[in-house]
């Protein structure tokens, strides 16, 4: 039985994502679906922000240090992470963090990582889209290796 099956007989409400990118500031479900195609249906947040700002979006303009790939594809689904606990690895959990607060955003999103040129679209997206929220922040509460592929666990 891995963690999140212990989880669920012991009440706790287990979602479930993967890391797709570890790099910035913050925990995002940015995620791929639809980020080189802004017509997507896909629903994460960097897919939803693309859409709405009508350009093609570097997700490194988001500065997050982990990406996940989530099973639900809501936008902003990490704004109902808040409270609760991302646990890393299957089985015996590796690392776990306390979700503490929402990432308000700033002008920084507007810069080009390459290039170094700015575009307003993309705050001003956030800003129409989710107050200008995108993203969460954490605090380590149990040390550990994350990589990338590893199973992730929302335990509220």
């Amino acid at each position: 039985m891995d963690l999140f099956q212990i989880l669920a007989q012991q009440g706790s409400r287990p979602d479930r994502g993967v890391i797709s990118h570890l790099a910035g500031i913050g925990i995002d479900d940015l995620g791929n679906q639809g980020v080189d195609d802004p017509q997507s249906r896909g629903g994460t947040t960097l897919t939803r922000t693309v859409r709405e700002a009508g350009m093609e979006i570097d997700r490194r303009r988001m500065r997050a240090n982990v990406v996940l790939e989530t099973e639900n594809l809501e936008p902003f689904l990490e704004d109902e992470w808040v409270g609760a606990t991302l646990v890393f690895g299957d089985g015996e959990p590796t690392a776990a963090v306390a979700i503490t607060s929402r990432d308000e955003r700033c002008v920084m999103v507007n810069i080009d990582p390459d290039t170094g040129e700015k575009d307003a679209r993309v705050m001003k997206a956030v800003v129409r889209l989710n107050d200008n929220y995108a993203g969460v922040y954490g605090t380590v509460v149990r040390a550990g290796v994350i990589h990338v592929g590893q199973t992730v666990g929302l335990v509220r």
